[in-house]
């Protein structure tokens, strides 16, 4: 997370990679550009055939978002750890959510970014599904074929409009994950994972503002 002020004639930046609890707020206007933790991938399933994993879902993203703060007053930055990849058979951890508390906006002075949904595992006969990275937009549910791409959908955060896609189901047995969705301005994406025999191949994680989803595992 960074946050950006005008101090002595001059834009300044603080740059924050983990956690500080409590950060002296600069005079004027505080602007924060971040994300909050990405979901990890879930477990393909151990049966013979089983389906992969669904790939995690994006943190929410916020870009130049403006702030307002007492000067001196101490805000309390939460850095999250990211969702770990989940074990054979297992559903995935959700990212962990960003925090700015003790600002003079938002809800009882917290500017929050919700952690990535996390992945279903893989089943017997089916792929498991993508994580979702906001509530109102459907997780990617996985079936007994290839799996399915992540959905992708706009919102609006502080009157900013930002892009996002869900992470990929997994693929169903013998069957590849679900490609990721492309952001509009790469020429590529992350790949899905490749079967491996029955075993299905793990979905692709979804993208947001700042960086693509990691690609799926083989079966």
């Amino acid at each position: 997370m960074t946050g950006f002020w005008q101090g002595g004639g001059r834009l300044r930046r603080r740059v924050f990679t983990s956690s500080d609890p409590a950060w002296p707020a600069p005079a004027g206007v505080l602007f924060v550009s971040g994300c909050a933790a990405g979901a990890g991938g879930a477990g393909g399933h151990n049966a013979n055939p089983g389906g992969g994993g669904g790939g995690g879902g994006p943190g929410w993203c916020a870009e130049m978002v403006m702030l307002t703060c007492d000067p001196g007053a101490p805000l309390a930055i939460t850095i999250p750890a990211g969702g770990a990849g989940a074990a054979v058979a297992a559903g995935s951890v959700a990212g962990g959510a960003a925090f700015v508390t003790g600002v003079n906006d938002f809800f009882a002075g917290t500017f929050a970014l919700s952690g990535g949904g996390a992945a279903g595992a893989g089943a017997v006969g089916a792929g498991g599904s993508g994580g979702s990275v906001i509530s109102f937009l459907a997780v990617t549910a996985g079936g007994a074929g290839a799996g399915t791409q992540g959905s992708v959908a706009g919102f609006a955060l502080a009157g900013m409009s930002l892009t996002c896609a869900n992470g990929s189901s997994g693929g169903g047995p013998s069957n590849a994950g679900g490609q990721a969705a492309r952001r509009y301005y790469e020429a590529s994406t992350a790949n899905a994972g490749a079967a491996n025999g029955t075993a299905g191949g793990g979905g692709a994680g979804g993208f947001g503002r700042f960086g693509r989803g990691g690609a799926g595992g083989t079966g």
